[in-house]
């Protein structure tokens, strides 16, 4: 029997390990304290290497991604859809402290996506930790 070829699509891609909230059910061990972050040259390698190998959708993920410096995450969504992916962010959305903060930062990545074509998906983490 041939083997079947198997091509991944998404690269999830952990900005930090730094979190606001601490779950116990974490998979990636973040957590408040926690502050490793990805450097802008180890992501374009790693969103460039993704493109070369074939993949069609990037995860920016985390810990939480809003965490890390806004130019960086920035950065990281500019490199991705410049590359052609599609992209979400999963976040824990501890930033929508209020209405009129959370529309600023959802028209503010709406714009980004915007001068791509393209839109960003959000992948909220909503359970008793959050």
């Amino acid at each position: 029997m041939a083997r079947a070829e198997y091509q991944p699509q998404s690269l999830v891609l952990m900005l930090t390990d730094g979190c606001n909230s601490f779950c116990r059910d974490c998979i990636v061990d973040a957590g408040p304290g926690k502050s490793r972050q990805l450097d802008t040259e180890t992501i374009d390698r790693y969103l460039g290497q993704a493109r070369e190998f074939g993949f069609e959708h990037v995860i920016i993920y985390g810990g939480e991604p809003f965490m890390v410096n806004a130019d960086k995450l920035q950065h990281s969504l500019h490199v991705a859809f410049s590359h052609g992916f599609s992209v979400s962010i999963g976040t824990n959305g501890y930033w929508g402290t209020s209405e009129n903060r959370a529309v600023t930062i959802l028209d503010e990545l709406n714009m980004l996506a915007s001068e791509y074509n393209q839109n960003i998906y959000l992948a909220l983490s909503v359970d008793e930790y959050h």
